[in-house]
């Protein structure tokens, strides 16, 4: 696994914490495609925000992130992406 973030939450546990992955941008290399999978399983819960800086450095720069959750029965996941506004 590379370029990104993978979660795995076991059966039962509850994450308390509000995970956070983010992805950084440089003038060589200004435009992202990272991929996050997050994996709940049964009767677990997770919160989980995806964020980007691509257009910060660069004008033009692309964030173009993928997310992929698998939620099993009675698991909850709560997610959100933040991309901030370009130059």
């Amino acid at each position: 696994w590379s370029g990104g973030s993978f979660v795995y939450v076991p059966p039962g546990v509850r994450v308390e914490a509000l995970l956070h992955a983010r992805a950084h941008g440089s003038r060589d290399n200004p435009s992202q495609f990272e991929r996050t999978l997050i994996i709940a399983d049964e009767g677990s819960s997770v919160r989980f925000v995806d964020k980007g800086d691509a257009g910060a450095c660069c004008p033009g720069a692309l964030h173009s992130p993928v997310l992929e959750l698998v939620a099993l029965p009675h698991s909850r996941v709560h997610c959100r992406v933040e991309i901030p506004p370009t130059v």
